[in-house]
């Protein structure tokens, strides 16, 4: 009797390992010298789901520095939170898919992988071993109209770092040649955002190095000179004052 019980838990479990989505680290770096880079790709294997979100967080090493964050080929169309270092060293990200995706981590023609939802260029900063992992959290959701959280296993990657020995190895960091998508910022009504006024709301997607951050100025003039005006840093949606609705914004 207990064989038939362990048998039918084995038939019932597998298809569920088998149909959830994987998100993969990959890395051509088997071995890294203090002072090298290197590129670990993160990449989504969605098996029988249709996926239209993904959010969570990269934990790493001590011994690891970011140097670099690369969106070029990633199949993420929208980013709610673009990946970015955290003051505690990790990574966090948030990403939508308007129309969902299901496939999975392979090489295309080009050498490019096809589920890359982005590439981290990290630097060897101490012997030991380069750890990566998934931060809990991180998750995958259905394309099904309701957010449904889809089954998810993830992956680390553990990567010996020894002493330095000659010339060190640099992984190198395409050019972006890749201009952002056209700027259009808007003003709507501010009741959706908790304001009595009017708000401005922007987002700009640049498909390979992403946005750092956004400069807001104003003036009276129409035409005023960048450089004769005081930026600031803002974030959307921007709440617009009476001042503010008065000049000229930049």
């Amino acid at each position: 009797m207990k064989k038939l019980i362990l048998i039918a838990t084995v038939l019932t479990l597998s298809p569920l390992v088998a149909s959830a989505a994987t998100l993969r680290l990959l890395s051509a770096t088997t071995t890294a010298h203090v002072g090298d880079t290197f590129a670990i790709g993160i990449n989504l294997d969605t098996g029988a789901d249709s996926i239209n979100a993904i959010e969570g967080g990269l934990l790493l090493s001590p011994n690891l520095a970011v140097e670099n964050i690369r969106l070029s080929g990633s199949l993420i169309p929208l980013w709610v939170t673009q990946p970015t270092v955290t003051q505690d060293g990790a990574v966090r990200f948030a990403g939508i898919l308007p129309s969902g995706y299901q496939g999975s981590g392979a090489l295309s023609q080009t050498g490019g992988v096809v589920g890359n939802i982005f590439t981290i260029f990290l630097k060897a900063q101490r012997e030991g071993v380069a750890r990566v992992s998934f931060a809990s959290g991180t998750g995958v959701y259905r394309d099904d109209g309701k957010g449904t959280q889809a089954p998810l296993v993830t992956t680390s990657l553990d990567i010996p770092v020894v002493s330095a020995s000659g010339a060190i190895t640099t992984a190198v960091v395409p050019k972006d040649t890749t201009p952002p998508e056209p700027f259009e910022p808007r003003i709507v009504a501010g009741s959706p955002f908790g304001s009595s006024g009017h708000v401005l709301i922007f987002s700009a997607l640049d498909k390979d190095s992403g946005i750092d951050h956004y400069d807001s100025a104003q003036s009276v003039w129409g035409n005023a000179p960048a450089s004769s005006l005081s930026w600031h840093r803002v974030t959307s949606p921007y709440v617009l004052t009476d001042d503010a609705e008065a000049h000229y914004l930049y």
